[in-house]
């Protein structure tokens, strides 16, 4: 597990630093809020500012991310290939990235890149490889050249109150063009180990929504070879969302669109 406690745990903190803390601790695999007893209380909620902030990045963590952590968690002690990873890592053949210590990569196909300076409005930051970095939240290419072999694919979930419920709900797919990955599943409290390769597990969860970020506006969208009403088309972004689609997970599925 990587990761500080949030805010810090000796002295106090000011808002602005908090406000940035909070939001980093989606992208790495600990996150708490603790400190000494000794500091000013720093709960989220003692500055609006934080609160804010703190919302849209634990719906990150515990919805849209969490899949992708489970997953993760699961190669890592099946392969031993770490959650978080340098970005050296993934691109050993670039020697620049070596010194890159302000950024990291989840998995593999999620940048981050933190803001660690008082007062900044912009960071620098390196998008490695010949590949397609599609902004987290507006789905817009940041840095692409052809590589489709690199581009990130993150099965995430409708949220819950509670990551118990968030695990029974739907699933989402964010997929970017020929994007491939793969996800983990299964009841999250069964301790019958098995030493084969291979097993059986009925995944309950239907895929809820499709969004595919970077592809030409379509006139007919096809799911398993029926039409899909719910879909639309996002101009900004050249994005396709095909949502309630309610597809079963336990077999091959096919979006089609022209």
């Amino acid at each position: 597990m990587v990761g500080a406690d949030t805010c810090g745990f000796n002295d106090n903190i000011n808002e602005e630093s908090c406000n940035r803390w909070m939001q980093l601790p989606a992208f790495v695999s600990f996150d708490r809020n603790h400190n000494t007893y000794a500091a000013l209380p720093q709960e989220p909620y003692r500055w609006e500012s934080v609160a804010n902030a703190s919302r849209i990045v634990i719906a990150v963590r515990y919805s849209l991310l969490l899949p992708y952590w489970y997953t993760l968690f699961a190669n890592s002690s099946m392969a031993g290939l770490p959650p978080v990873r340098a970005l050296f890592y993934e691109f050993p053949d670039e020697p620049e990235l070596f010194t890159v210590d302000r950024q990291w990569l989840v998995g593999s196909d999620t940048l981050a890149t933190p803001v660690l300076t008082p007062g900044a409005t912009t960071v620098d930051g390196v998008f490695a490889g010949s590949v397609m970095w599609p902004d987290w939240y507006t789905h817009a290419a940041s840095h692409q050249r052809p590589h489709p072999g690199q581009l990130c694919s993150i099965t995430a979930s409708r949220a819950g109150y509670t990551i118990y419920e968030t695990r029974e709900g739907p699933y989402l797919l964010l997929t970017a063009d020929t994007a491939f990955g793969t996800a983990y599943v299964d009841d999250g409290t069964s301790r019958t180990y098995k030493i084969e390769g291979n097993g059986e597990y009925t995944v309950l969860q239907k895929l809820e929504m499709i969004t595919v970020p970077g592809v030409q506006k379509s006139t007919l969208v096809s799911l398993q070879g029926s039409p899909v009403k719910g879909w639309a088309y996002k101009e900004a972004t050249e994005e396709l969302v095909a949502s309630n689609t309610s597809v079963n997970l336990n077999g091959q599925t096919t979006l089609v669109w022209k």
